[in-house]
């Protein structure tokens, strides 16, 4: 019988042994889980971050060339206008000429 105690008392202190390693291996896991999922959301995080700068400036970029195109466009409408007027002014001089 003292031969089986000592063996139940030894598988009982190993067992203990075992859990306590677990028990910490499992604190160590998780712990590792953590700072890897903080140092990929901080990663996340921060291409957001530029991401969203670089979105801003293709949209500053954007307003500049829309800007650029509706000047220019105006630009010819007065041309295209004033070249008008001054076909119409010839037109009308020359009929007057023609009626003379």
């Amino acid at each position: 019988m003292k031969g089986s105690d000592t063996t139940i008392s030894a598988i009982e202190a190993g067992a203990g042994a075992m859990n306590e390693h677990v028990i910490r291996g499992k604190g160590h896991i998780k712990s590792a889980v953590m700072d890897g999922s903080d140092v990929i959301t901080g990663l996340v995080e921060a291409s957001t971050r530029e991401i969203s700068s670089q979105v801003d400036v293709a949209k500053r970029e954007i307003r500049k060339l829309k800007t650029n195109i509706l000047t220019k466009i105006t630009i010819c409408n007065a041309k295209v206008r004033k070249h008008s007027f001054i076909h119409m002014k010839y037109n009308f001089h020359f009929k007057l000429l023609k009626l003379s």
